[in-house]
Order: C-alpha cells, then sequence, then structure tokens
C-alpha cells in the first residue's frame, strides 16, 4: 500500500515467523585498512587484509530511518566443492558442530543467525552473481543448507557451484548496535509500551511491522529486549539483514549509536519485489548511483513521474524527503538520473540511513561496492 499523503502508515501490518531482519545504524566516519582473521576451510587462521570502519550515527528526538555500515567478520571462508539442491558441500574439512549456524527460536520467533554469501564466483553456474546471499537455516560438519526459494529471495542455492569462495557471516543483532543493561544507548522503556519513549520498529514497504524495545523490567520483568512484547534476552540473537533499514524513535537528547567492523568490500545482492521494498545500501560509503548498478538491473522511469513505474524516495522522519529516478529521456529529455525532477549526476544513496524503493516488477539487484576496496 502507497502512503496515506506523504506520511509512512503507523498501522502495525505484518509479523514475521521468520523476521526479514531488522538492520540498525551506523555512518562510515572513513575507510580504514587493517588487518582481519578469517577461518580457512581447515578451520586454521589466515591473515587477510579488510577495510573497516568506526563509526556513528546520531539519533535525534523522533523518528530515524536508520542503516548498517558494517558487518560481522567472517565465520568462515571457504571454496564450494559441490551444490546438492539447497545444500552446500564445503571443500576441505571445516569441522562444524551440527547446526552451529541454524536459526533460533525465542518465545516463538525463529531469527536467522547467519548467512552465506558468494565472495568470489569462479563455477560456470552463476557468472556475475557476485554478492548473492541466502540465510542459513542448518549445517553439519561440512555442509550448509539455505533456505529454499520462499520469502524475498525467489532464489536457490543452484546459482553456486564448485570453485566459488563464499563467505558465512554472522548477522548483525540488536545487541550488537543498541547495546543492553548497562550498555544500552537508546533510552530503556519503562511502561512497557511501544508508542512510547524510545522504541524501535520494523518497516516493511511503507507500513510499520513488529516493534522492539528495550524495558527496563518496572512493569514486567526481566529487563531486556522485547520482540512485540515477548522477552529476548539481551538481543544477541534477534539478527538484522544485511540491507535492512530499521526506524528509531527516540525522546530527549541527541545520541550517537557507535559501532566498529569490516565493511562490505564486494557486491551485495538486493532482492526487490513489486512495490514498496524498505532497505538501505548495506555498505559503508554513500553510493553514487550512476556506478550502483541499479539501472543494469532494470530500474527505470519511462513517464517522467515520481509516482509510477520505479522510483526511490528518501525518507525524513516518518515522511518521503526527496525522490530519485532514472528517467530514460522519452518525456524530459536528457536521459539520466534525477533528483526532484533536476538531472543529477551526482545523486547517490546515503550509507547511514533506509529509503523506500518502488519497483514495478521484482527484480535482482547486484550492488558494487561504492569504493574501490
Amino acid at each position: 500500500m502507497r502512503l496515506g499523503g506523504d506520511t509512512l502508515s503507523r498501522k502495525t501490518t505484518l509479523k514475521f515467523n521468520r523476521p526479514r531482519s531488522v538492520t540498525p545504524l551506523l555512518s562510515a566516519a572513513g575507510l580504514v585498512a587493517t588487518t582481519a582473521s578469517l577461518l580457512t576451510p581447515s578451520g586454521q587462521a589466515a591473515v587477510v587484509s579488510e577495510p573497516v570502519t568506526a563509526s556513528k550515527v546520531t539519533v535525534t528526538t523522533g523518528a530515524t530511518f536508520v542503516a548498517p555500515a558494517a558487518r560481522n567478520a567472517p565465520a568462515y571462508r571457504g571454496q564450494v566443492a559441490s551444490v546438492a539442491g539447497d545444500t552446500l558441500i564445503l571443500a576441505g574439512s571445516p569441522g562444524w558442530t551440527a547446526n552451529q549456524f541454524a536459526p533460533v527460536n525465542l518465545n516463538g520467533t525463529e531469527f536467522y543467525q547467519y548467512l552465506v554469501i558468494l565472495r568470489h564466483d569462479r563455477s560456470a553456474e552463476g557468472p556475475g552473481n557476485q554478492g548473492d546471499w541466502w540465510l542459513v537455516d542448518s549445517n553439519g560438519t561440512g555442509t550448509l543448507t539455505v533456505e529454499p526459494s520462499g520469502g524475498p529471495f525467489g532464489t536457490t542455492a543452484s546459482r553456486l557451484g564448485a570453485g566459488d569462495t563464499v563467505e558465512v557471516i554472522k548477522l548483525p543483532s540488536i545487541k550488537d548496535l543498541f547495546g543492553t543493561a548497562s550498555t544500552l544507548r537508546i533510552n530503556a522503556d519503562t511502561d512497557f509500551d511501544d508508542t512510547t519513549g524510545d522504541y524501535l520498529r520494523i518497516v516493511s514497504g511503507t507500513s510499520f511491522g513488529s516493534s522492539i524495545m528495550y524495558h527496563d523490567g518496572s512493569v514486567v520483568s526481566p529487563a531486556g529486549w522485547y520482540f512485540d512484547f515477548a522477552e529476548v534476552g539481551d538481543g544477541a540473537q534477534v539478527t538484522l539483514y544485511p540491507d535492512q533499514a530499521i526506524m528509531v524513535f527516540h525522546q530527549g537528547a541527541a545520541t550517537d549509536l557507535h559501532s566498529s567492523g569490516p565493511l562490505q568490500s564486494f557486491a551485495l545482492t538486493h532482492y526487490l519485489v513489486a512495490g514498496a521494498n524498505a532497505l538501505a545500501t548495506g555498505f559503508g560509503k554513500d553510493a553514487l548511483l550512476t556506478a550502483s548498478g541499479l539501472q543494469a538491473a532494470g530500474f527505470l522511469d519511462t513517464d517522467f513521474d515520481d509516482t509510477t513505474e520505479d522510483y526511490i524516495r528518501l525518507v525524513n522522519g516518518t515522511s518521503f524527503g526527496s525522490s530519485i529516478m532514472y528517467h530514460n529521456g522519452t518525456v524530459n529529455p536528457p536521459a539520466g538520473w534525477y533528483l526532484d525532477f533536476g538531472l543529477d549526476a551526482t545523486a547517490a544513496l546515503p550509507a547511514t540511513a533506509g529509503f523506500i524503493l518502488f519497483a514495478d516488477g521484482a527484480m535482482t539487484w547486484r550492488q558494487p561496492p561504492p569504493f574501490v576496496p
């Protein structure tokens, strides 16, 4: 459903049995090359160079649609030996514990914990699909079974093949980004009400979905994070997707949310459905649209109208901000990217904020990194 006027609907329309995460905050203060330790297929540490960021985003009074700039370091990096249905068989002997990467159930809601992402595409199964990712459903000592073609992906693991290099990455959590107990970075809730004080809301399309808050234990116990009023502990297992944004409602003085970690330094795929997609780029630097790969994915306007076909709306609080579209020049030459109907070759998507992308049909957007790794 489109907006009522230019304001995001506050109606809670969705509950997720397996929530499409809740991505967080963080603004990239700069890119710094550093050394990170990864696990090789043999399970031994390998030293590689990975760009990282020390980042923050300021949350002011009211609503802020925030997005991630950093990710967790890979728990594993190795090559695919073969694929059988939705199961990857990894080369070597990782020696994992059975289901160490599996989802967890918290008070009736199941949260994915890890994703597997294609880092280097070397097989004949899907040339050019670096950055495609899948949620991990289960694992054996040397296998990964991923969520199949349901949900937002519309794909299976069939685009992976022998020789591809993949990474297994822990999804960021509410605890990682907002803290918990004495490390809490927003105000604790005191009245067990997800419409007052500080709270988080998942954005699905142009409507609000599930609510998340840290309650101080004064109305119900224990103190901790609550997802749709169900207690979910310290938030460490309430996870967020790599390209998802979350709305933060904050009262009082502005506060900074801090984090640091590796940057996404290779392509990241966005799986877009027809209609409104609430998302973020997943990168730690503003993404110039001329180099974003979005036009190549089929994103196109033909009628010079920012309410039809494919277009983007930035978000200010709970209202729409500027509009962005790629017009083919048929109504208003020349062809190019237009920001608020003005031709603008410098139009970019922010690293630290979510936005709404309206798509005329489903598309797979493989976005290259907006910086040289």
